[in-house]
């Protein structure tokens, strides 16, 4: 049975967001230990492919924004690929894109959901709440198929590849 997330990155560069994000994870008590990096460097850092590389435990769960300055999330998962000690990392793109086609690109990465930030502490605790259970397989996660049903109206909408 698939365990829930013991190590989390949470990669913004909104510090408002990772505290919100950690606050969040409290809340909701899954006892796991969240790292914070304000970008795509200082995240590779942490996880030593970066220019001040140390030997660190992969995260079950990185958490990334899509739209940073200097390496968006994106590029930052795509740094990610062939370090087969980060394979097993599950990515929750949470974003404030309600594009369509950044939710296809984000879920056609592999392993990966997608989902766009909500408005209220509640509705983010909500988010990751159902992420880490969809991660664990506890919950059935709406597909990238049914994106095309995602409206502006949407306030929390999670989707996995």
């Amino acid at each position: 049975m698939p365990r829930t997330p013991r190590r989390v990155l949470h990669v913004d560069d909104n510090a408002g967001d990772r505290l919100l994000v950690s606050m969040a994870l409290a809340a909701l008590e899954v006892g796991c230990v969240v790292e914070s990096a304000e970008g795509g460097a200082a995240a590779l850092d942490l996880l030593g492919l970066g220019r001040r590389g140390r030997e660190a435990p992969p995260p079950e769960l990185i958490i990334v924004d899509i739209n940073m300055p200097g390496m968006d999330g994106f590029e930052f998962v795509d740094r990610l690929a062939g370090h087969p000690h980060l394979a097993e990392a599950s990515i929750l793109f949470l974003s404030t894109s309600r594009s369509p086609f950044d939710a296809v690109r984000a879920v056609s990465l592999g392993n990966s959901l997608f989902a766009v930030k909500p408005l209220c502490f509640e509705h983010l605790c909500d988010t990751i709440g159902l992420a880490l259970k969809g991660l664990a397989g506890e919950v059935e996660l709406p597909s990238a198929a049914s994106m095309s049903t995602m409206s502006d109206a949407d306030e929390v909408a999670v989707y996995r590849d």
